[in-house]
């Protein structure tokens, strides 16, 4: 007797399983209806009971039909796609079936295509339909999804508020991706243009929670000009934004009271706490500027300007604040120090 390698029985099985779904499209030989929603399917109650035990547990040998409740929401062409991974254990996926396929093998107790759904929604993913995935996966309780999908969306932030899908984000959404320190910038300033993108999409009736989301802002990062350019002239409306402003001056001026100023947080986020700082040069560009490297965008901007040119200075962290000492200036040497007025540089 002749011994199979195991790939024969392997290309049988398969056609078989084809010839009964060639039979199931023509509908015949079919024994139950299976009714979802206002759709009524022929299919074969050997495929159904061989799949699901939410089927075999409601099917025998006289069953003509099966009845789904609370199935109107399902789409004829979801169980269709369904149906035929029954048959094949394959399936042909887009977003909206996706979601629509989930609920119905979920209904149906078919934790294959449910997991197999799911993981195709994480693969598809991108800066244009997560808001749409994160909501699926809040509203049905797949953490898991949720929590990766949450992470997706932090680590691509610059990305994500180019997207015209980032100005429907919720309020409430926003500020817990604002407050997340697990936001991937290379500087405050570039949450707070996430912030500015959403407000000015319909001012006039988002302002209303400016006094909400700028807390989530890390002010006193922020450098001063930038916040008089950029920040004071999306607050005139609100009270309290100008009071946190007012505050954050106080700051820049006497970082020593911080611990007054309960509504401003002055630590660095995650992606931010380890930075190289360059501070001064031989040239002219740069010999009056501090400047940070910023990784993420291969490139430099400055920090803060020094209001001269000095060379040939030593440079410390003292207190997380950056301090100059000495160093020549206009040719001549100075004993001077400076540091930074005030400001507390990014951790290094």
């Amino acid at each position: 007797m002749s011994k199979f390698n195991g790939k024969v029985p392997e290309q049988r099985a398969k056609i078989i399983l084809s010839r009964m779904f060639d039979i199931y499209e023509q509908s015949l030989l079919c024994n139950i209806d299976l009714v979802v929603g206002n759709n009524r399917f022929q299919v074969h109650k050997l495929i159904l009971v061989t799949n699901s035990d939410f089927f075999l547990s409601r099917i025998n040998d006289t069953t003509s039909e099966i009845i789904l409740e609370d199935s109107d929401e399902i789409l004829a062409e979801s169980v269709k796609k369904t149906i035929k991974f029954l048959y094949f254990g394959e399936i042909d996926l887009q977003l909206h079936l996706a979601v629509n396929i989930i609920k119905f093998s979920k209904m149906i107790q078919v934790c294959e295509l449910e997991e197999y759904c799911l993981a195709y929604l994480e693969k598809i993913r991108d800066n244009k339909n997560y808001i749409f995935i994160e909501d699926f996966a809040k509203h049905h309780g797949y953490l898991q999804l949720l929590e990766r999908t949450k992470v997706y969306i932090a680590k691509n932030y610059l990305k994500i508020i180019q997207e015209d899908e980032f100005l429907d984000m919720s309020c409430e959404r926003l500020g817990e991706l604002l407050h997340s320190d697990d936001l991937k910038i290379a500087r405050e300033e570039q949450a707070f243009q996430g912030l500015k993108i959403w407000v000015q999409k319909n001012y006039e009736s988002r302002k209303k929670h400016l006094d909400t989301l700028l807390k989530y802002i890390r002010l006193p990062l922020l450098p001063v000009q930038f916040i008089l350019n950029e920040v004071k002239p999306l607050c005139y409306d609100s009270l309290s934004c100008c009071q946190m402003l007012l505050d954050t001056f106080e700051y820049h001026h006497n970082p020593e009271k911080i611990p007054r100023f309960t509504l401003l947080n002055s630590k660095p986020r995650k992606c931010c706490q380890q930075t190289v700082l360059i501070v001064g040069g031989d040239d002219d560009t740069t010999s009056g500027k501090i400047e940070i490297y910023d990784a993420n965008n291969d490139k430099c901007y400055t920090y803060h300007d020094l209001n001269n040119k000095t060379t040939e200075f030593e440079a410390v962290v003292l207190n997380n604040k950056l301090i100059t000492m000495g160093g020549i200036t206009d040719g001549k040497t100075t004993g001077q120090s400076s540091c930074c007025y005030g400001r507390s540089p990014p951790n290094i």
